[in-house]
């Protein structure tokens, strides 16, 4: 299992964003000013997969292979999972794959059979093929962990995008000349329009990429109107003015950037190009390529693996009727199409009946909003009444907040935590652990769940 991450300033070599080589050992390293994967949704999806999938952590790779895992970022993975593969980059100069291994990173190893083999045929790129790691060519399967932004080359940077930096160059700008602003110059749109190669269609299709994605995963809580630049609170409803604080999840990869498009374009429609790139002419050429042949351009046939057989269908593109209602075939009536399934505020009830008042058993639900920021519900049955305590653990078991102490009696309870201590000091971004224990007549019985708290 790999999980794909975007690490985009965290350069292998010296650059204006990110980290140097002699960084890579250090605290300093994350730029906390740039959107980019957000290391409690990994540590989130590392927890299911390992916890309630039951997948060994040795079978877990996590990182972008042209760059590096944070130092920091590290730290907080690898405190709680020791033995998952963090991978980092060793391919070019002043680090070995010995230095890589002892800061406790597995190296990236450039394949000796894997390419990515780009469609155009030199018309457009000025490149063939590229040699891909073989991470990606032994992955079973992958968890593509992109984040909602904007950006100055392709309007949008999401899943497909996001294998920019699964390639084996030092960078990725060959690979932006397929975009709709071409390099050397960013938010001056020159392959406007619909019908023209598009790269990221290769990438979708490619067997070691897009076909070989389980899970997009588009982490949406910091979104940003650049690849390197600070995020921004989003005016759109439903945000109004507040982060957008959000996740986006499909297994379809084409319907999955549709939705994340249909976002950014509302949210980043300004009067200059900067404010505006989403709403470029053509940067949502690639979902319709990707979702249909009669979309290709003329002479173009998207084979990306260089067998001889074009890619079928990807998946399902269309937009929402409007922004205000965002709603899609399926959610209009229709069998066929993208439905777009959202989640807001607190559920009424820990039962799928809403208007349950009894409890017909001992159970302690998981926390909402999770991940959650301000604060979080915490919600369980009683099915007798008894002595119950509800607490709140870190994860070197120190007990953090006390909600419930003293008898209850049966029924169903509702707890918010404000994410502090029994001090009421604001306790720091991390993992927590609360544990529910109700005892009656000489018998107990206990439950705990983890919960994940982002600042």
């Amino acid at each position: 299992m790999y999980i794909k991450t975007n690490a985009t300033s965290a350069w292998g070599e010296p650059g204006p964003w990110g980290m140097f080589w002699e960084d890579l050992s250090k605290t300093e390293s994350w730029r906390p000013d740039i959107a980019e994967t957000n290391p409690y949704v990994v540590l989130a999806v590392l927890n299911e997969l390992v916890y309630n999938a039951g997948i060994p952590q040795q079978n877990i790779y996590v990182g972008d292979p042209m760059k590096q895992i944070y130092k920091n970022f590290y730290d907080i993975f690898i405190a709680e999972f020791p033995d998952i593969n963090y991978l980092g980059n060793d391919v070019l100069p002043n680090y070995t794959s010995l230095d890589i291994v002892s800061l406790g990173r597995t190296a990236v190893v450039k394949s000796g059979s894997a390419s990515m083999h780009y469609s155009d045929q030199g018309t457009v790129l000025d490149t063939a093929f590229d040699t891909l790691y073989t991470i990606l060519e032994e992955a079973d399967y992958m968890i593509n962990i992109p984040t909602l932004k904007a950006h100055g080359r392709a309007g949008v940077t999401l899943s497909a995008k996001n294998h920019f930096g699964s390639h084996t160059r030092n960078n990725a700008e060959h690979l932006h000349i397929g975009l709709v602003s071409q390099p050397p110059h960013n938010d001056v749109p020159t392959r406007t329009g619909y019908g023209l190669y598009r790269v990221q269609v290769d990438i979708m299709g490619h067997q070691y990429l897009g076909a070989n994605t389980m899970l997009v995963l588009v982490d949406g809580l910091y979104p940003s109107d650049e690849a390197v630049t600070s995020p921004g609170k989003w005016d759109m409803d439903p945000f109004n003015g507040d982060w957008a604080s959000s996740i986006f999840l499909s297994q379809d990869q084409v319907a999955i950037e549709s939705v994340c498009f249909d976002f950014l374009r509302t949210e980043y429609d300004g009067d200059t190009p900067e404010t505006s790139r989403p709403n470029w002419s053509g940067v949502d050429d690639y979902m319709h390529q990707a979702a249909d042949s009669a979309n290709w351009p003329d002479g173009i046939i998207y084979d990306p693996d260089g067998n001889g057989n074009p890619i079928p269908s990807l998946g399902v593109h269309e937009h929402w009727n409007n922004e205000q209602d965002k709603k899609y075939s399926r959610n209009l009536g229709d069998t066929t199409g993208i439905e777009l399934i959202s989640q807001f505020g607190v559920p009424n009830s820990i039962y799928d009946d809403p208007n349950a008042q009894m409890a017909t058993s001992f159970i302690l639900k998981q926390n909402y909003p999770n991940p959650f920021n301000n604060s979080t519900v915490i919600s369980y049955g009683l099915n007798k009444g008894s002595h119950v305590s509800l607490v709140i653990y870190d994860l070197s078991g120190k007990k953090v907040r006390t909600l419930q102490q003293g008898h209850q009696n049966s029924g169903i309870y509702s707890v918010r935590w404000d994410g502090t201590d029994q001090s009421s000091v604001a306790v720091a971004s991390g993992i927590y652990i609360y544990t529910l224990s109700a005892s009656r007549e000489g018998s107990a019985i206990s439950r705990s769940k983890r919960m994940l708290l982002v600042k």
